[in-house]
């Protein structure tokens, strides 16, 4: 897989969750459990890069949930170009993050 690099993303809980960045397009091994983080990243005013949340969610599996997602037509047009991974194994922490995050995200794609 092709990292380009890592990041946190902070929840409403307060709770920072680290996460490695990839491109969009990313192919998936398969069975690869976490939780997702669709983002558009670029360049902020301050050249520091930037994430625009546009969709957080969980799966057992990215192979599976990326090959024919339902929202990939709304995250083309919102110009997604990277998937943030935090693997986790456990279904019950995925959603517990996943929910943290949602929350206080407000992903357009949620």
């Amino acid at each position: 897989m092709s990292r380009i690099s890592t990041v946190k993303f902070t929840g409403k809980s307060g709770v920072a969750y680290p996460f490695d960045v990839y491109p969009y397009d990313m192919f998936w091994d398969e069975g690869m459990a976490g939780v997702y983080f669709v983002s558009n990243r670029h360049k902020a005013k301050t050249k520091k890069f930037t994430h625009q949340s546009l969709l957080i969610g969980e799966t057992g599996d990215m192979q599976r949930e990326f090959r024919e997602h339902p929202k990939s037509g709304e995250l083309t047009k919102l110009k997604a170009n990277m998937i943030c991974v935090c693997r986790k194994n456990s279904p019950e922490q995925r959603k517990k993050i996943a929910e943290d995050l949602i929350a206080a995200y407000e992903p357009p794609c949620n």
